[in-house]
């Protein structure tokens, strides 16, 4: 890799980590109900399409950090962070698991706690050396609703250690008041890429983290590929002599597309969040090991969401990592009857954008435009 080659995958390795940040601070901002938070991850003039808000950021803040302080919190949990920069512009799709709640009629206890899954599809601008979001639109994809549980009144403790909380007596907002802001690699990033000398130790631990941000990709695609039953972005993920084992199945990985897209075809809905990857880089190999979770919903209204772990090999051809290896280990499961009220009256209703599909799908005509 040249010196000139080098530079531009790093600046983008770095853009790509700020990025993150953003989104991060976003789920922060709204868990912890702090509009400042919030409004730093956005443009002046950015704006939002959720369906029971579109409109602009500013305003969009107001609404989604409005509650009353010191109150167990709400958990915005992205995951699947797939980011592409263009320059000072990037695109951005990410997955992302809330658990809400709603206080019963009479305020003391939890009426109903909901989980919901759905994607963000962001657009982002580096402005004087900052990177800030200018346009975020949401996608419902599954619901769960339950009776809640608790307490959501003065008093309320977690035996597992220090509860979340909104407003300024979190754990965690008193936590990082004091962090200062590291200083990047590439300089201050506000004039310039000003580049340090990389010594060759450096240089080599900086090409494995490219490595393993390809791998972070891929491991995303093949989410995006099986949950939005895309055929083709799916096959290409594999390289030809790849072997898949899910227990239920063993072969090729192109025998097991053909498989497992028969199998989810009349699944109502489906998504696979991953996280915790630990990926290690050996020249043009790679292992990893990849926490998901996967929720389906069938046609007999029933719903699953099942918790394992991904065993991935990949190797790098011609420049270009693909799976070799997939093994998938079940470490738990929950089945239960569907309790989905996206077309009930309430806020989920409002959340207009759905999933859908290959080719229908709005992520598709975001990457596209």
């Amino acid at each position: 890799m040249s010196q000139t080659d080098f530079a531009t995958r790093l600046q983008h390795y770095v853009d790509k980590a700020e990025i993150g940040q953003v989104i991060a601070n976003h789920a922060r901002g709204i868990d912890r109900g702090d509009p400042d938070i919030f409004l730093d991850v956005y443009h002046p003039d950015g704006d939002v399409a959720y369906g029971f808000f579109d409109g602009m950021a500013a305003e969009f803040a107001q609404v989604v950090t409005a509650g009353a302080d010191d109150q167990p919190g709400t958990l915005h949990r992205p995951t699947n962070i797939w980011i592409e920069v263009d320059g000072d512009t990037a695109k951005s799709e990410a997955y992302v698991t809330v658990y809400t709640h709603a206080a019963d009629e009479s305020g003391a206890t939890m009426g109903e706690t909901t989980l919901i899954g759905g994607r963000y599809l962001d657009r982002h601008e580096k402005r004087d050396g900052v990177w800030k979001m200018t346009h975020r639109t949401y996608v419902l994809d599954w619901n769960i609703n339950q009776p809640g549980s608790g307490s959501v009144v003065d008093g309320f403790e977690s035996t597992f250690g220090a509860q979340g909380l909104k407003g300024p007596s979190d754990p965690g907002l008193q936590y990082m008041a004091g962090v200062q802001a590291l200083p990047t690699i590439l300089g201050d990033n506000k004039g310039g890429n000003t580049m340090v000398e990389l010594s060759a130790d450096l240089q080599q631990r900086a090409e494995q983290a490219f490595a393993q941000q390809d791998i972070h990709e891929l491991i995303c695609a093949q989410a995006r590929a099986i949950d939005r039953a895309d055929d083709a972005l799916f096959r290409s993920l594999f390289h030809a002599d790849s072997h898949v084992d899910i227990g239920v199945f063993k072969g090729t990985g192109d025998d097991f597309v053909t498989m497992i897209l028969d199998a989810t075809k009349d699944m109502t809905h489906m998504a696979h969040s991953v996280a915790n990857e630990w990926v290690r880089v050996d020249g043009d190999t790679a292992r990893a090991e990849t926490y998901v979770i996967a929720f389906t919903s069938d046609a007999d209204g029933e719903d699953s969401i099942t918790g394992g772990r991904y065993l991935d090999a990949f190797a790098r051809r011609d420049g270009a990592w693909k799976f070799t290896e997939r093994l998938f280990v079940r470490d738990w499961v929950i089945n239960q009857p569907s309790s989905d009220k996206s077309d009930e009256p309430g806020m989920l209703s409002s959340l207009s954008t759905r999933a859908a599909r290959y080719p229908d799908d709005p992520l598709y005509s975001f990457w596209k435009a």
